[in-house]
């Protein structure tokens, strides 16, 4: 009988400790229930975050006759080549060292496409050519061992858009601002 006394007594702790927890539980979610819901992108105050634009104070360059444009910070100088076949910007920061200079050429594709101007490039001082993506056009990285740099070839319309770059552009986020404006 003391056996079945001490079983009783235990069950009934075992079942009044579950229902203080249960309870317990209860009132945790009500109180939860009356807090203040914060939003991701706000602060204590509801004042809402503004993102801060990388290129807040960037120069754009437009450029009319082959339709496309492109921000850069505004301590670069730039040098604009009109040519007879097409048109030559070039982007010379002095960080980049008096000798090396990162651009833009655009030249009349006259019926080519990527693939044609890649193979016509000499063959020998191409290390890697990778698919790549300019102002939402496909087109072909090109690793160069003659300059240590890359070209970025894509066609837009019925021109080849050729970017020379050691990386700076990349690195500074130039070549996510350019866009074809037509």
């Amino acid at each position: 009988m003391k056996k079945i006394g001490l079983i009783g007594a235990a069950v009934l702790a075992v079942v009044v400790l579950n229902g203080c927890s249960v309870g317990q539980k209860e009132i945790q979610e009500n109180e939860n229930a009356n807090l203040p819901v914060v939003a991701e992108n706000t602060n204590i105050n509801n004042n809402v975050v503004a993102e801060q634009d990388s290129t807040a104070g960037w120069k754009t360059y437009n450029n009319e006759t082959y339709g496309f444009s492109v921000k850069y910070p505004s301590s670069w100088p730039i040098v604009e080549s009109p040519a007879e076949t097409g048109e030559l910007v070039l982007f010379r920061p002095e960080s980049f060292g008096s000798e090396s200079h990162e651009g833009i050429n655009v030249i009349p594709a006259g019926g080519k496409s990527v693939a044609d101007y890649v193979a016509a490039l000499d063959q020998k001082v191409i290390s890697k050519v990778v698919d790549f993506q300019l102002g939402g056009e496909n087109g072909k990285e090109i690793y160069t061992t003659e300059f240590g740099g890359r070209l970025i070839i894509v066609k837009h319309v019925d021109n080849f858009y050729i970017v020379s770059t050691q990386g700076n552009l990349e690195t500074a986020g130039v070549l996510n601002t350019f866009v074809f404006t037509r």
